[in-house]
């Protein structure tokens, strides 16, 4: 399978591929280096992945997930790069999926945001034989903090303690011993406006550079967004850094530098930003929140910014893919239709519902991207244009989840799994010599597809067939709790005929309607049918940061009978 590629090239047109079911005739078996190694536990999901510094990772694993955390456990181990559990620490109070990780010096780990029934969080120190010591227990915080390892050694922790009308916001630098030295940044604060009901956060952010560490923190109110940013020299000197309106700091780029992004609602620009608040390499490029457009930009390898988008409903492209070197330019490939498209049984073929929504560079230069979709897929892009697609495990679980790829001291790439039955499992790759992928769907030639030899018959509902719909949809059982716990939430329903349905989950903020999850999925025949609803960019902090959140979910169905819609009012 070919790629286009497309060097120094700005302006993108945006994707997201929706998930659909295609027949065709499968071929050929998986024959991957990639090592599944099961952790002990059902239902006791792996949300945190870590580098170890001896090699291997850190894990966090949820034990149990209860609505108050002190009724909820999770514990952190360490898998060496053999796949064997080096150190298993004892089970923590709190939830796993809230926790912030970040390696240590000495070869341990540090975890933050153990609560205490949401009146205080920790930072706790996970020494490499996975015990554990409290360090620092931090007042109430107006939002989950964020943490890094300084060059310095120690850990740097945003704290944000909310008073009412507001917050303000501490860089604290914390030692292994205990000793908190703390830095004011009032460029993080935030004042209520007057009248102000509510305000939520995107995830703040800490990324350490070789001379000090950077902050950042955005804010959304009724009436605006308020980004703020800092960065704190290890001898303490704190510079206020004003990003361009409306953006969000991404993370680490060349030298002392930071990526910022910006969404103008019809596209998104990137760039650098300095000390001094001065912006260089900027890029802009065609993007959009709403259904099924997703874009992603992610701080990559050597201060690179890697990017992915989705392109909606081509008939010529599944999405676009590349990178913008710290040091300027812009490298582009071009994903042809039906490309992430692959057998998940003989006879049954697959497609991403979110393309690139997770990125990695290796050091060859070769894009690694994670796809959500039924189950999640990843996908190697190298530099000779080479394209492939394939699955991790085999065989394939069809609710297998894929989380953000992270790379070992010793080069090695790992993944955390989870799926339907609930097992847990880490899985290791070489990023430079990624599996072969699977077979590409028939007919699908230089991105354009063509109609299959054998497709399967497409029913079309009688005179009764809008009956057929309204009770398929009264009927959808709707599980969203994994919105919060396993990153995506499920409709299960009978579809009455060949048909597609769209998932759209939303909750109101002040005026404005916030877009959290959204799902599609397509059948050629009746039978039934599981639809994934995927939380979007704008919906990861909002299902993060918020325990109560009142949603509407519309279902949306259609046939050769017409469309169909229900609309649910649930809480989370």
């Amino acid at each position: 399978m070919s790629l286009t590629r497309r060097v120094n090239t700005i302006g993108l047109t945006t994707l997201a591929v929706a998930a659909v079911f295609l027949l065709g005739v499968a071929s050929g078996a998986q024959a991957a280096p990639i090592l599944d190694y099961a952790i002990p536990g059902s239902n006791q999901a792996i949300t945190h992945i870590a580098p170890a510094q001896s090699g291997g990772v850190w894990f966090v694993q949820n034990i149990t997930e209860q609505s108050f955390n002190e009724a909820s456990r999770f514990r952190v181990g360490r898998m060496g790069d053999g796949g064997s559990i080096e150190a298993l620490g004892p089970e923590l109070v709190g939830k796993g999926l809230f926790t912030q990780i970040a390696p240590a010096s000495d070869g341990g780990l540090w975890v933050l945001g153990l609560t205490v029934g949401s009146q205080s969080s920790e930072l706790v120190h996970v020494s490499p034989d996975a015990s554990t010591n409290t360090v620092v227990t931090f007042p109430e915080a107006g939002l989950n903090e964020a943490i890094a390892e300084g060059a310095d050694g120690r850990a740097w922790v945003l704290h944000c303690l909310y008073t009412g009308a507001g917050e303000t916001c501490e860089a604290d630098a914390v030692t292994t011993a205990g000793v908190v030295t703390s830095y004011p940044i009032p460029s993080l604060n935030y004042t209520a406006p007057a009248g102000e009901t509510s305000h939520s956060y995107l995830q703040p952010h800490v990324a350490a550079t070789p001379g000090g560490v950077w902050f950042g923190k955005t804010v959304h109110n009724q009436t605006e967004t308020v980004p703020g940013a800092a960065f704190v020299t290890y001898s303490g000197e704190v510079s206020a850094v004003t990003l361009p309106a409306g953006s969000e700091l991404l993370g680490v780029g060349a030298g002392e530098e930071a990526w910022w992004e910006h969404f103008e609602g019809t596209s998104v620009t990137v760039g650098q930003i300095n000390h001094a608040s001065q912006t260089s390499d900027l890029h802009t490029r065609p993007a959009s929140f709403e259904y099924p457009n997703s874009y992603a930009n992610i701080s990559g390898r050597n201060g690179d910014l890697l990017w992915s988008d989705n392109t909606p409903w081509s008939t010529e492209q599944t999405g676009r893919l590349g990178v913008y070197p710290a040091g300027g330019g812009a490298s582009e490939y071009v994903v042809p239709r039906f490309a992430v498209t692959v057998p998940l049984e003989p006879t049954f073929w697959l497609g991403a519902c979110s393309f690139g929504n997770s990125l990695y560079e290796a050091s060859n230069g070769a894009l690694w991207a994670v796809s959500g979709g039924h189950p999640y897929m990843l996908s190697v892009q190298q530099t000779t244009g080479a394209f492939s697609t394939f699955l991790p495990m085999s065989p394939i679980p069809h609710e297998l989840g894929i989380s953000n790829p992270i790379e070992s001291t010793t080069g090695a790439l790992w993944f955390a799994l989870t799926t339907q039955s609930g097992e847990a499992m880490l899985s290791r790759a070489n990023p430079l010599d990624p599996p072969p992928g699977l077979p590409p769907y028939p007919g699908g030639v230089n991105g354009v597809s063509q109609q299959t030899t054998n497709p399967a018959p497409i029913f079309a509902l009688g005179p009764a067939g809008r009956d057929a719909m309204n009770r398929a949809l009264s009927r959808a059982r709707i599980m969203l709790s994994g919105l919060r716990h396993h990153r995506y939430g499920r409709v299960r329903m009978t579809y009455p005929g060949a048909g597609t349905v769209v998932l759209k989950l939303t909750t109101r903020h002040g005026r404005h309607s916030v877009f959290l999850a959204k799902g599609h999925l397509s059948q050629n025949k009746a039978g039934l049918g599981v639809v994934s609803l995927v939380p979007t960019r704008t919906g990861k902090p909002y299902l993060r940061h918020h325990r109560r959140l009142h949603v509407s979910l519309v279902i949306t169905l259609t046939t050769t009978a017409g469309t169909a819609s229900r609309t649910v009012k649930l809480t989370i």
